[in-house]
């Protein structure tokens, strides 16, 4: 439910000192001024027993940045969830890890200010084609005001303080992870591929910017790691992003079906007109389409008809009729691991890097 944070904690003289000191600095070079310039200093802190470290940088005394990733402190991958009840005690850990590295004293985590939080919720389907399936028909929506990026295995939507992400788990272990674990830990790397399949996996990062529009002020860990208000937050992303307040996948025929059954004919030939252009699964018919609508039709006559659909309890369009009924409601029995399990894979993996 939680992948990567990144805070903002007071700093001094002595802790920007302790990160600097076998460290890595980074400079840029003016060509205006012909001159070099110092821009921050950085230490990546080991996680014992895990291939995986911190982050932590510093461009000045006043402040310290931290950033890390919740389940890989947990696990050492972030092919698995964490729920609430793991976030004390591992947030406690990386405050412990982080304190012994400076040698110095540290205000307490709770004060820590939050810059980044990334959302994340992971759905392990029944087959890969499943999955693809749902990911292609994903990349037919659209997030009010940001970009989209359509990749094979993935689906971006892009925002200056929010982004958020679908994309297959399998192929990206595979692609960036799977061949140089094998080589180190080879049970450990056939464990983390069986379980990565069939699996698709959303994001939703928010930046400082969003975080303050928000809250209206800025935050720690304790508002925004609250169960309930993460749940919200990906529900509604959701909601958005698909424009259904049903996350239940619906062939076009029970749509046309409903709509017919709750408009007069008229309305109801003009709401089925619309998902026919509208959303097509083809990417290109469905980007003329658009386009056609664009020239035609105002803004507001666009949002009437999706708001529209929203109130008929039309689902997620699929075209696939064996994909029919498909939940993405979070929580969702779909889910990777709950919470239940997480103390069992986290000794799994354990075990499994024993050589």
């Amino acid at each position: 439910m939680i992948d990567t944070l990144r805070f903002k904690a007071v700093g001094s003289e002595e802790i920007y000192k302790a990160i600097k000191n076998k460290g890595i600095e980074r400079l840029i070079w003016d060509y205006e001024k012909e001159e070099q310039k110092h821009v921050l200093v950085y230490q990546l802190v080991p996680v014992p027993n895990r291939d995986y470290k911190i982050y932590v940088q510093a461009s000045n005394y006043e402040h310290f940045f931290v950033e890390f990733s919740l389940p890989k402190i947990l696990f050492g991958t972030n092919m698995f969830m964490i729920y609430p009840k793991q976030f004390t005690t591992t947030l406690i850990e990386v405050y412990r890890l982080v304190r012994n590295f400076l040698n110095f004293p540290v205000e307490p985590i709770d004060n820590w200010i939050v810059q980044r939080v990334d959302y994340s919720y992971v759905w392990k389907f029944d087959n890969a084609m499943q999955a693809l399936w749902i990911l292609q028909n994903m990349a037919k929506f659209q997030y009010p005001r940001k970009d989209l990026t359509i990749r094979d295995t993935s689906v971006t939507i892009n925002g200056t303080s929010e982004r958020m992400i679908f994309y297959l788990k399998h192929d990206e272990y595979v692609d960036v992870t799977y061949k140089k674990l094998l080589k180190i830990q080879p049970r450990l790397a056939e464990f983390l591929s069986e379980e990565s399949k069939n699996t698709l996996r959303f994001e939703i990062v928010h930046m400082k910017a969003k975080l303050n529009s928000i809250f209206g002020r800025e935050v720690t860990y304790k508002e925004v790691l609250g169960e309930e208000y993460i749940i919200n937050t990906l529900n509604t992303a959701l909601k958005t992003f698909c424009n259904s307040n049903t996350l239940i996948s619906m062939t076009w025929h029970e749509a046309v079906a409903l709509i017919y059954s709750q408009l007069p004919s008229r309305e109801a030939f003009n709401i089925f007109g619309f998902i026919c252009m509208y959303y097509p699964f083809d990417m290109a018919q469905r980007d003329y389409n658009r386009e056609i609508l664009k020239l035609n039709c105002s803004p507001s006559t666009i949002y009437k008809y999706k708001e529209k659909l929203k109130e008929l309890g039309v689902g997620i369009l699929f075209t696939n009729p064996e994909f029919k009924s498909i939940d993405l409601n979070i929580p969702n029995s779909r889910v990777i691991n709950t919470e239940d399990q997480v103390a069992g894979i986290a000794e799994a993996i354990r075990d499994l890097r024993i050589v």
